[in-house]
């Protein structure tokens, strides 16, 4: 368990944080249709219960009883291994903000906790 003076926070300004939020947005709508999937079809499978999320060093995998769902997010070596954890971390917060399920916006929650954030946080 992480004490207060391992927590880093983040904050700023408004404009910053909603500009940040549109980028995130836009990345998850390319990422649709890179992936070949329609939104409503994405949110059905998420939300289905056989759904899960697993994490290796290099690649976060979206899948279900189908399979995969959408691209895998992976981390080529071109950036700051950090700022790859950062971005992603902050997509699967959108996708769960997004989610009309309450239980996936949790489990989302838990899993960039759990799984990214203690690898950024040192």
């Amino acid at each position: 368990m992480m004490d207060d003076k391992e927590v880093k926070v983040l904050f700023g300004n408004g404009a910053d944080w909603s500009k940040a939020s549109v980028d995130i947005e836009g990345i998850f709508n390319s990422w649709l249709k890179q992936s070949g999937i329609k939104e409503e079809e994405f949110f059905k499978r998420i939300n289905s219960e056989t759904f899960e999320i697993t994490f290796s060093q290099n690649e976060i995998v979206l899948s279900d009883k189908k399979g995969e769902i959408g691209l895998s997010l992976i981390y080529d070596g071109n950036e700051d291994y950090n700022n790859f954890l950062t971005d992603a971390a902050f997509f699967l917060m959108y996708i769960g903000y997004k989610s009309s399920s309450h239980i996936f916006a949790e489990k989302m929650k838990s899993f960039v906790k759990n799984n990214i954030l203690t690898k950024i946080i040192k």
